[in-house]
């Protein structure tokens, strides 16, 4: 398991990477701790899947924990972020981007131990997701649900767009790999031979649905507004689920 640490203060660095090196030997977990002074630097060398969880301090002299996290997530929503801040200004704007928590500084040693175990809890979850998988150039391709953006029939094959823009282009029929998918609720057919995970989507409109990356694709004009109904109310039941997760876990907490 790889983690950033990024905060301009070297004592807080410190600090944060020897919990961090002490929870892993307690624990017996390979982890790998890579530590930045600032968001820049993180991102100069940041690619998708590089890193299961970032810790960063919200307040930085250059860019802020906000602006990296955007920049993050806009690349891979899978990254756990986890903002470090002596003040709750920020937090509600740290919810509206889905991060993982939000710890008020100085972080007690307990309070990191119990977001590394949640992390480890759901790194597993992701771990045992069902994959797609197919060949595509002589190679066997297997790509989490959730990785997946959009299948379309393209011919007598289908294109598959992951989350990284990646376009696969398997000598697999469209109908066949919907077939794998039709059970997961996530993946809702916007046209004949379009499919999106709605986890993807960034809006629709009356013609049109963006997903993540910018891909603007057709929708079924006569069928709109109860595509869109569909994908908010889907959208609504994945933020209550959130947060039964987080009243759970903050009940364990507290008993």
């Amino acid at each position: 398991m790889n983690v950033a640490i990024i905060d301009d203060l070297f004592e807080e660095r410190e600090r944060l990477a020897r919990i961090l090196t002490d929870y892993s030997a307690q624990n017996k977990l390979d982890l790998k701790i890579h530590v930045f002074s600032c968001a820049e630097d993180m991102l100069a060398s940041f690619r998708p899947y590089a890193y299961t969880a970032v810790f960063m301090d919200i307040y930085m002299d250059e860019m802020t924990g906000v602006e990296a996290a955007e920049q993050i997530l806009k690349a891979d929503n899978h990254t756990l972020l986890i903002f470090l801040t002596t003040s709750t200004e920020h937090m509600s704007k740290a919810f509206s981007l889905h991060v993982f928590d939000y710890i008020e500084k100085p972080a007690t040693v307990e309070r990191i131990y119990k977001v590394m175990d949640d992390i480890l809890m759901r790194h597993t979850e992701l771990s045992n997701e069902p994959h797609l998988i197919f060949s595509f150039n002589k190679k066997d391709i297997s790509i989490p649900f959730s990785d997946i953006c959009v299948i379309r029939a393209s011919g007598h094959n289908t294109e598959i767009t992951d989350v990284s823009h990646t376009t696969y282009s398997p000598r697999t029929s469209y109908s066949t790999i919907c077939k794998s998918l039709n059970k997961d609720n996530r993946f809702i057919e916007m046209l004949r031979g379009v499919m999106v995970n709605m986890d993807r989507i960034n809006s629709i409109n009356g013609q049109n649905c963006t997903v993540q990356g910018g891909m603007i694709l057709p929708i079924n004009v006569r069928n709109a507004k109860k595509l869109k109904d569909i994908w908010q109310n889907y959208k609504l039941d994945s933020l209550r689920r959130e947060q039964k997760q987080r009243r759970t876990a903050n009940d364990r907490d507290n008993s």
